[in-house]
Order: structure tokens, then C-alpha cells, then sequence
């Protein structure tokens, strides 16, 4: 959900966007997104005897806005690195310090603020950037694409992130996935704004973003604990990559 504020007119401003409440805690949870107990499970059966996830134990901790970093308020914005995007930028199936973030953070020296929300879109990383700017100043921006079929429905109390694994009530999501062009042509929009709002690298793990628009393309080529998300190989690539165009 989003938290406002009345401004002067009497209307609101945007203050900061807030993901879904069951994950804006600072308990650590064991489970995440796909990254469940039964997919854990199930996937013990079929990986071979020294799969690296049968002794190493993931823990996912978010702070009180939902993110998987720091509490926004002990930040140092200015020396910052802020990385945007979906559960792959979050790290699910990956233990925290596997994350794109942890690892662009370990080569440039900067802390890097993880800025990833399962299932969401470009237009929600680029909605999610604008609110970040009323009230910080990073040092750099980086956004991790997503599928361009992704579209956030906005509701009073929730947002609803769309895609080819849910259909929203709206129809939002399946009218993306029909009309490529429409959804494409918002992608390559979201990514003209964002650089004109001062993001300095992006990058997609989505081939079908790859075909669409300028942008570095990292493939997934291991797998974290959900057999489904980038693994630690794939989260260094996408490190190197965002880090070489910084030039820290």
C-alpha cells in the first residue's frame, strides 16, 4: 500500500511505497514468495546429494516497510546504491548476502539499498523511484526489468501485481499480455522516465525485455533454493554488469 500525506492544496502526497503489511516486519521468516516449505520439500527429492541448500540455511528479514534492507532511516542516502525491481532483485531463493545488492555492494564498497518486490513490474520499480526521490538522494539507481506483461493494479489498501500467474479483477493483466504492443510501448516509456529521474544502470533477466529494449541482458544460469529465481552465479553477473556501468 502507499503511505500519504496531506500537502498544502489538500490533497495527498505520496510519501513512500509500502508493500503488503504480512511482510513489513523485522522478524526474520524462513520462507519466501516461491521459496516455500512444501517447494523445499518437493525440491530435496529431485536435486542430487550435495545440493548446497540441504545444509545452507536461508533466512529472509525485512525492515518495517518491507524491503530487505535497512530501515530507511539509518541509510546514508548520499553514499547509497539503490537497486529496483521484482523477486529477483529482492533474492528469493537466495540467502541475503547472495542478493544482486549484497554483491554490487561487495564490489563497489557502497551500501546498496535493495529496493526488489515480488511479482511486481517496471511501472511499479519507476512508481516506487519517484517516491524515493521526494525524500532521498542516492548516489546512484540501477532497475532490474521485468516481463513487460507486468502492470500494477492500485487499490485503497493493497496493490495487486499482475502477471501470467495471476489474473486480477480488473483484467489488467491478461489485457497486457494481449495487447504486446500497448505493454511493450509502456515498458520502453517507463525506462525513457526513469532515466530522465537520474537512473544510472539497468539491466533484465528477461529475454523477451532484451528484444524490446536497449538494455543489458544477464541470463539465469544457476538456480537459488526455489529452482526457479537466479542463483549466486547469476546475482554476481548482474552485479558486474550494473557496476561496470556505475564506474564507481
Amino acid at each position: 500500500m502507499t503511505i500519504y500525506t496531506q500537502n498544502p492544496t489538500g490533497g495527498r502526497s505520496v510519501k513512500i511505497f509500502k508493500t503488503e503489511d504480512r511482510l513489513c516486519s523485522n522478524k526474520e521468516h524462513w520462507y519466501h514468495d516461491s521459496d516455500s516449505e512444501a517447494k523445499f520439500r518437493q525440491n530435496l527429492q529431485r536435486t542430487p546429494s550435495d545440493w548446497k541448500y540441504r545444509t545452507e540455511t536461508i533466512t529472509y528479514k525485512n525492515n518495517s516497510l518491507g524491503y530487505r534492507t535497512k530501515e530507511f532511516n539509518k541509510i546514508n542516502w548520499k553514499k547509497s546504491i539503490v537497486v529496483l525491481g521484482c523477486s529477483l532483485v529482492y533474492g528469493v531463493g537466495v540467502s541475503e548476502e547472495d542478493t544482486i545488492a549484497n554483491q554490487l555492494s561487495e564490489i563497489t564498497g557502497h551500501y546498496v539499498v535493495n529496493m526488489g518486490v515480488s511479482g511486481s513490474s517496471g511501472q511499479f520499480a519507476v512508481h516506487n523511484l519517484a517516491c524515493l526521490l521526494e525524500h532521498y538522494k542516492p548516489k546512484a539507481i540501477a532497475i532490474g526489468w521485468a516481463d513487460s506483461s507486468r502492470v500494477p493494479l492500485y487499490l485503497k489498501d493493497r496493490t495487486i501485481h499482475c502477471g501470467s500467474w495471476r489474473d486480477d479483477p480488473a483484467g489488467l493483466g491478461l489485457a497486457m499480455r494481449c495487447y504486446d504492443w500497448h505493454s511493450q510501448s509502456v515498458l520502453q516509456l517507463q525506462q525513457l522516465i526513469a532515466r530522465q529521474m537520474g537512473m544510472t544502470a539497468d539491466f533484465t533477466l528477461f529475454k523477451s525485455v532484451e528484444k524490446i529494449m536497449d538494455v543489458p541482458y544477464c541470463p539465469i544460469i544457476d538456480h537459488g533454493r526455489d529452482l526457479s529465481h537466479g542463483g549466486v552465479k547469476t546475482y554476481n553477473n548482474v552485479a558486474t554488469c550494473i557496476a561496470e556501468q556505475l564506474s564507481l
